[in-house]
């Protein structure tokens, strides 16, 4: 979160099952969670104006697989 920190709006797209957890969580006022059923459980897409992540579960087991390969 802390390359977006200063964006004015930042989206969360999160798993159902991890959606009631994340607002507990005290995030800022331009942080907005929202439950997504294509993300799979413990995997978070993020959009910002300037910067999309995906850090899918999915996401992040084929950058290590391509990392293995390259290795």
């Amino acid at each position: 979160l802390d390359d977006v920190k200063d964006e004015l709006e930042v989206k969360l797209l999160v798993n159902p099952k991890d959606y009631e957890e994340l607002l507990k969580d005290n995030l800022k006022e331009n942080i907005k969670i929202i439950s997504n059923n294509s993300v799979t459980a413990g995997g978070v897409i993020l959009l910002s104006k300037d910067k999309n992540l995906d850090g899918t579960i999915e996401s992040r087991f084929k950058k290590t697989l391509q990392l293995i390969k390259e290795s």
